[in-house]
């Protein structure tokens, strides 16, 4: 859902079980820039909560294993080309051209749970060709980087929209481990603004502890 909290554009993300009832919610605001939103993200099943908060003089990552621990936070240094949460696609469009040069382009991401940023690269790589489709590959530019799983990323050539998401998400599984996802984006959903209502509905909707089988 997209909206604007002071003039910043917004997005409300619910995550649902098979049965509809919602589980997760993130809401993400550009109140620094498109690349390095602030963002809340909290799981319902376990209180896993992550996230970036801006104050009058500070910007502080957050994340909370569940809702029996506390709370760890940190204040940011925000390096140059720094990403946060979904302020990938933000940096992939502005840099587009950068993208066909030899290693693409280099980035700085925020891991919440370690409370710092972690080097990462963004390229184009060269899978089964789909027409009108550029693939591109983020995946961690350091020494331990062949541990960490890559994530692929498909856009529209024409006018550069994110068409697909694949790799490692914020929600847990069972064993409170990060899963792998895939994440398709409608084009029909591109652009609609959700009203004050439809928002206050979701943002006040309670989360369920637990998902049915």
């Amino acid at each position: 859902m997209l909206y604007e909290i002071g003039g910043k554009p917004a997005r409300l993300v619910l995550y649902r079980c098979m049965d509809g009832s919602a589980f997760a919610r993130k809401i993400v605001v550009e109140r620094t820039g498109a690349a390095t939103p602030d963002f809340d993200f909290i799981d319902g099943r376990t209180g896993y909560r992550e996230g970036v908060r801006t104050s009058a003089d500070d910007r502080d990552v957050y994340w909370q294993k569940s809702s029996s621990t506390a709370e760890k936070r940190k204040t940011l240094e925000i390096p140059a080309n720094a990403i946060i949460d979904s302020g990938f696609d933000a940096m992939v469009r502005a840099q587009w051209p950068l993208l066909s040069t030899e290693g693409g382009i280099s980035a700085k991401f925020l891991l919440p749970s370690a409370l710092r940023f972690l080097k990462v690269s963004i390229e184009r790589v060269k899978l089964k060709p789909v027409v009108g489709v550029t693939h591109l590959r983020m995946k961690l530019n350091t020494w331990y980087g062949f541990a960490a799983p890559d994530t692929d990323l498909d856009y529209r050539s024409s006018d550069r929209r994110l068409l697909r998401f694949k790799g490692i998400g914020s929600i847990h599984d069972a064993r409170g481990r990060n899963q792998a996802v895939r994440i398709e984006f409608p084009g029909g959903l591109q652009g609609q603004r959700a009203s004050a209502g439809d928002i206050e509905t979701v943002r006040s909707l309670p989360l369920i502890g637990q998902c049915g089988t």
